[in-house]
């Protein structure tokens, strides 16, 4: 699973079942989508809440290839 903390204070929010790779997972500003690659190399929007897949694209890279992802 992947867990969401708050960033200014540490404290964990909750935890999503997902297999994001660590290094590229981002939450939007209003917390409400995770956006993670998966060891598949396919970008996925999640409902941070609930884990929902929301969107899913492949890459078409290998998982490591990808170092960071972002939302604004």
């Amino acid at each position: 699973g992947t867990f969401v903390a708050d960033g200014k204070t540490g404290q964990l929010l909750r935890r999503v079942e997902t297999a994001f790779l660590s290094d590229a997972l981002a939450l939007s500003p209003d917390g409400r989508r995770l956006l993670g690659v998966g060891p598949d190399a396919a970008a996925e929007l999640t409902d941070a809440r609930t884990g929902a897949v929301l969107v899913r694209s492949p890459l078409g890279t290998r998982p490591e290839a990808v170092g960071a992802v972002a939302l604004a």
